[in-house]
C-alpha cells in the first residue's frame, strides 16, 4: 500500500510539473492577449490533476514517454549450507530431457525486503510529517487571522450601505453577504467557505465609490467561488509539498484569481468608472504593507506592491481576445490535458519489475505489476475468471496478485485458524479455482492454488502451460488427470507431481528449476514438496507406510538446487529404533507413517518432520529434526499425540 501510494505521488508529480510548467511559459505568451478570466480558468486542469487519481488510458498520454522509474531487485544465489559428500544419504538418478523439452518457467527475483520496505517506509513517513506540518501551519496561521478579525470586526448593517442591495443584484447573488470592518486586516478580503462574508478596511469605507468598488470586487470573488479555490489550492499544497512548481502555480492562479475579478468587475463599469476603479487599487495598495501568505484562505484585493502595475496595465489596456488567438489557446489546452490528465496505453502498462506487497498482517510477497488490460473489461470494473486468464496465469503473464485484484471472486474465506486467505471462482463446465494466500510460522508467505473438475481430477498452480492443457483435455474426455505444484518461495523452481489414481501413487515427480527438468526416477507417495526459505532445497514427504525393509523406502526426499540432485533422507530404521529403544509401546513397532507436515528452520538448516507408528491405540507422535548440514538426523522428540490443532501447531524452533 505505501508502496503504492509513493508511485501514484510520483506519477501525479510527473504530470502536474509539466502541466504547470507549461501553463506558466504560456501565462506569459498569452499575457495582454486574452481574457484574465479564461487564463484563471486554466488553472482547474492543474487541481484536477493533483487531486484526482485519474486512470484513464491515451496514446497521447505523455506517461507513455515518461515512465516512474522501475523498483530494481537484488539477485541472490547459492547458500551456506555445506554440499552433500556424506554416505548417510545419496544422490537419487535423474533424467534431464533435451533442449527441446525444456520448459520456461516464470521468475521472480529474490528482493531484499528490509531495505526496501525501509525505503518506502522512510519516504512514506518524510512524506507525511512534511504535509502534517504544512497542514498544521495553515491551520495556525487561518485560526489566528479569524480570531484576529473576529475580536476586531464591526458588522456593517445594510442600512449604512444603501446602494449594497444593488450592487448583490447585479452580480448574481440572490442574498446578500454580510459585511464586517477591521482595523486588523491589510486588505479587503471574503472570508469562509460556508457563511461567507466580506471584511473591509477602514480605507474601504472613507468614500462611497471606493467602498462600491470593494465590495463588488469582493462579490465577483464569491461569484466564481474563490473561497472554495482558495481551500482546494492549499490541499494541494498541503500534499505536494515537496513540489516547488505546486508552490508557484499557487501564487500565479492567486494573483490571476485578482486578474479574473478585475476583468469581471469592469463588465459592470463605463470607461470612467473603470479609471476609478484604477485609482481605488492605488489607494488600497499604498494602505497595504505586507503581503498575505499564501495558505491564507481568505482572498486578498490588495496584496503587495509588486502586482499592481500589472494589474493597472490591464484595466488602462483591456485584452480585446481574438478569435485566432482563441482556437490556438484552447486546443492547446486541450491538448495538455489529453497530455497531463491521462495515462499511458494498456499496452505499455507492463512489468517494472519485482515488488514488494504487505499482505494481510504484515507478510511480505513478491509479485509482478503486470499490465490492467487482461483483468478488465470494458468498464474498468473487475473481469469473471475464465479459462483463457488461466492459461496467462500458466504462462506467466498473470500473477496471483493478479487474479485477486482483477477478478471477481464468488467467495473469500479468510482462517485464522490454519492462517491462510482463501479466494473461491466458479468458472464453466464444472471447474472451480480456489487460490489461497497462507502465512505458516517459520516460513515465508505464499499463494498456493488448484483448478478442479467436478470434484475429482484437480491441477496446482503455477504449473506448466503444457500440464494445464493436459488436464482440460483429460476433463474433457471424462479421464483422471491430477496434479500437485508447488513453487518455490522466489518462484524460481516449480515441483510438479502426477498422480496415478489407479494406483494411488505418484506417476512421476519434476522440478523445474528455470527452464530445466530434473526427474525423480521412482514413484511413491509424495503428500506434499515444502521449500526452504531461501529456496535452495525442496524437501519431499513420503506418505506411504514405511516399514524400513524396502530400500527406496525413506522418510523424505530433498532436491538440491545448487547440485541439481535428489537425495534420500532419514532411514525409517532410525525411527523404528529410536521408539522401540525407548520401549514405549508393549509391542514392537514395525511400521510407521507420516503425518503430512513438514517445516523448515527459519535459517534453512533444519527440517522438522513428524511421524507416528502404525499400531493401534497409537498415542505418541515423534518429531525428526534432521541437520541438513550435517546430514543427519539431530534428534529425535517424542510427544504425546496433539488433542487439538493448536497443539499440533505449537512446535517452536
Amino acid at each position: 500500500m505505501i508502496e503504492n501510494i509513493l508511485r501514484l505521488l510520483l506519477q501525479i508529480t510527473l504530470t502536474s510539473s509539466l502541466l504547470i510548467a507549461v501553463l506558466l511559459v504560456l501565462r506569459m505568451v498569452f499575457r495582454g492577449k486574452l481574457r484574465p478570466t479564461w487564463q484563471y480558468a486554466v488553472w482547474i486542469l492543474v487541481l484536477i490533476r493533483l487531486l484526482i487519481p485519474l486512470n484513464i488510458s491515451s496514446p497521447f498520454s505523455v506517461m507513455n514517454i515518461i515512465q516512474p522509474p522501475p523498483i530494481t531487485t537484488v539477485e541472490t544465489h547459492g547458500s551456506d549450507l555445506q554440499t552433500f559428500s556424506s554416505p548417510f544419504i545419496e544422490p537419487l538418478t535423474y533424467s534431464e530431457p533435451q533442449s527441446n523439452t525444456a520448459v520456461q518457467v516464470r521468475t521472480e527475483k529474490n528482493t531484499s525486503y528490509i531495505e526496501k520496505i525501509d525505503l518506502f517506509q522512510m519516504l512514506f513517513i518524510l512524506w507525511v510529517i512534511g504535509a502534517l506540518a504544512v497542514f498544521v501551519y495553515m491551520l495556525i496561521l487561518n485560526r489566528v487571522f479569524l480570531r484576529r478579525l473576529r475580536q476586531s470586526a464591526i458588522e456593517l448593517s445594510f442600512d449604512q450601505i444603501p446602494f449594497y442591495r444593488d450592487l448583490c443584484r447585479q452580480v448574481g447573488i440572490k442574498t446578500p453577504l454580510p459585511v464586517v470592518i477591521s482595523h486588523h486586516l491589510t486588505s479587503p478580503c471574503l472570508v469562509g467557505l460556508f457563511r461567507s462574508y466580506i471584511a473591509i478596511t477602514p480605507e474601504a469605507k472613507t468614500d462611497r465609490t471606493i467602498l462600491r468598488h470593494v465590495l463588488l470586487h469582493e462579490l465577483c470573488h464569491f461569484k466564481q467561488k474563490d473561497n472554495l479555490f482558495s481551500l482546494l489550492r492549499n490541499i494541494c499544497c498541503i500534499i505536494y509539498w515537496f513540489n516547488p512548481l505546486v508552490w508557484m502555480a499557487a501564487l500565479a492562479s492567486r494573483d490571476d484569481s485578482e486578474l479574473s475579478c478585475d476583468d469581471r468587475v469592469l463588465r459592470y463599469l463605463d470607461e470612467k468608472e473603470s479609471l476609478e476603479y484604477g485609482h481605488t487599487l492605488l489607494i488600497l495598495f499604498n494602505a497595504c504593507h505586507k503581503k498575505v501568505a499564501i495558505l491564507n484562505t481568505a482572498t486578498a484585493m490588495a496584496n503587495g506592491k509588486s502586482r499592481i502595475k500589472t494589474r493597472i496595465s490591464m484595466i488602462i489596456n483591456r485584452p480585446k481576445t481574438l478569435k485566432t488567438i482563441s482556437v490556438l489557446a484552447a486546443g492547446l489546452v486541450i491538448l495538455l490535458g489529453v497530455m497531463t490528465l491521462t495515462s499511458a496505453k494498456a499496452d505499455d502498462q507492463q512489468n517494472q519489475g519485482a515488488t514488494i506487497q504487505v499482505v494481510g498482517d504484515g507478510g511480505l510477497t513478491l509479485s509482478d505489476k503486470a499490465g490492467a488490460s487482461p483483468m478488465l473489461n470494458e468498464a474498468g470494473s473487475q473481469r469473471t475468471l475464465d479459462i483463457e486468464s488461466l492459461r496467462l496465469l500458466a504462462n506467466g503473464e498473470l500473477t496471483f496478485s493478479d487474479i485477486i485484484n482483477g477478478y471477481k471472486a464468488d467467495e473469500v474465506v479468510k482462517d485464522e485458524t490454519y492462517h491462510y486467505t482463501a479466494w473461491r471462482y466458479t468458472l464453466d463446465n464444472g471447474l472451480r479455482f480456489d487460490l489461497h494466500y497462507i502465512q505458516e510460522k517459520n516460513l515465508p508467505d505464499r499463494y498456493t492454488a488448484s483448478l478442479s473438475h467436478s470434484g475429482s481430477n484437480y491441477i496446482f498452480f503455477p504449473c506448466r502451460a503444457e500440464s494445464l492443457e493436459r488436464f482440460l483435455m483429460a476433463c474433457a474426455q471424462g479421464d483422471q488427470y491430477s496434479l500437485k505444484a508447488y513453487a518455490s518461495f522466489d518462484a524460481k523452481k516449480v515441483a510438479e507431481i502426477e498422480y496415478d489414481e489407479a494406483k494411488q501413487a505418484a506417476a512421476s515427480l519434476r522440478v523445474f528449476d528455470e527452464g530445466r527438468i530434473y526427474t525423480l526416477d521412482e514413484s511413491g507417495l509424495f503428500g506434499r514438496v515444502c521449500w526452504s526459505p531461501d529456496s535452495v532445497y525442496g524437501a519431499f514427504i513420503n506418505m506411504k507406510t514405511l516399514d524400513g525393509k524396502s530400500g527406496r523406502d525413506y522418510c523424505a526426499y530433498l532436491y538440491d538446487s545448487q547440485n541439481h540432485q535428489f537425495y534420500r533422507l532419514v532411514n525409517p530404521k532410525t525411527v523404528l529404533a529410536a521408539f522401540n529403544e525407548r520401549g514405549i509401546f508393549d509391542q514392537e513397532v514395525s511400521g510407521i507413517y507420516l503425518r503430512p507436515r513438514i517445516q523448515w528452520s527459519p535459517d534453512g538448516k533444519k527440517l522438522l518432520l513428524s511421524c507416528y507408528p502404525a499400531i493401534n491405540g497409537n498415542h505418541i507422535v515423534a518429531y525428526l529434526v534432521y541437520n541438513v548440514a550435517q546430514n543427519a538426523v539431530e534428534d529425535i522428540v517424542m510427544q504425546e499425540v496433539p488433542k487439538t490443532l493448536d497443539e499440533a501447531l505449537s512446535w517452536e524452533w
